[in-house]
């Protein structure tokens, strides 16, 4: 089986999980960091025994890459995305896409024209508590039942209590863990 070739574009927090998330896959073979931030390549570089470089543009140009995973600060999501994806890399974003409505359109439109698989990144769409609290949402009963719960932030691994305001209301979904729904319907939003 060949590997996927992959380079993580953005090493910060997030970046930096999704770095270490990939190089555990059997099926990849994540091999460059791009990073702003010269000490932090370093690091990687020395943990992980991995090419670095503060270019985008290195990983964009290296035809032995076949995909790139972007966590670089927001606003620069759909530049990159796009000039990978023209260059023949597939692209794992984490969110958001981009800034605006029309840049997002833009990047899908260049995705399709290209053939590339571009993914963004909603670690909690799928993630049990959120699917959980919806199927009991779409129940019917109330979210009472789930006062004593405690989320764990993905960000920083830290259990966060809740306040029994923030659960015992069917029109009030846990604060940044139930972005996906409308508010009191259980539905996905439109």
């Amino acid at each position: 089986m060949q590997k996927i070739r992959m380079a993580a574009v953005g090493c910060g927090q997030a970046g930096y999980g999704h770095l270490e998330t990939f190089m555990a896959q059997p099926e990849v073979s994540l091999t460059v960091a791009v990073d702003i931030d010269e000490k932090r390549l370093e690091e990687i570089s020395k943990k992980h025994n991995i090419e670095t470089s503060t270019d985008y543009r290195d990983v964009i140009k290296d035809e032995g890459i076949d995909a790139v995973i972007i966590a670089s600060s927001n606003e620069t999501h759909p530049g990159i995305a796009i000039e990978a994806m023209k260059a023949g890399k597939h692209v794992f974003c984490e969110k958001p896409i981009a800034p605006t409505l029309e840049e997002c359109r833009k990047v899908v439109s260049i995705a399709r024209k290209h053939q590339r698989i571009f993914h963004t990144h909603f670690e909690l769409r799928h993630s049990v508590v959120p699917v959980r609290i919806k199927e009991i949402i779409d129940s019917g009963q109330a979210l009472i039942s789930l006062l004593l719960f405690k989320v764990k932030d993905p960000w920083t691994r830290s259990v966060l209590p809740l306040k029994t305001s923030q659960v015992i209301s069917r029109y009030t979904p846990v604060p940044g863990h139930l972005q996906h729904l409308r508010p009191g319907t259980g539905k996905p939003r439109a």
